[in-house]
């Protein structure tokens, strides 16, 4: 049986979660993916996947926090703190040790003309063959 948190995966995968194993909070409607025929795939709010990711903290999760807020650039951290006051109270106060790393985030986002990764790769690729 295929375990996403003991395989990378590089390529979407499905991973259907049951209420009360992962904690999203309270929203009033889901984001609709994509429908084809009967089948409808759909998520909870961007701010709802963040509050969650923060809830948990990994590095992979902050990682995903960045990637959402590149996708998503409207998202504030008081959207995600709105959020996270629907947490049971343990929840939320783990959580909103994490904000921090949504405020670094976001600020590191709104730089302007912030190489990409493989722009910096390039770069420190080109400063090392200059030094041989």
């Amino acid at each position: 049986m295929f375990d996403p948190k003991q395989e990378v995966v590089e390529s979407p995968y499905l991973q259907l979660v049951s209420p009360g194993i992962v904690e999203v909070g309270d929203y009033d409607k889901d984001v609709l993916i994509s429908n084809s025929g009967k089948l409808s795939l759909s998520r909870p709010p961007v701010e709802n996947l963040i509050a969650s990711k923060l809830l948990r903290g990994s590095e992979k999760d902050i990682a995903d926090i960045a990637g959402l807020l590149t996708r998503h650039p409207t998202v504030t951290p008081d959207a995600v703190e709105k959020v996270l006051e629907t947490f049971p109270s343990a929840s939320r106060n783990k959580a909103a040790e994490n904000l921090v790393f949504l405020h670094v985030l976001q600020k590191a986002e709104s730089i302007p003309d912030r190489p990409s990764h493989k722009e910096s790769t390039r770069n420190r690729q080109n400063e090392q063959s200059r030094q041989y």
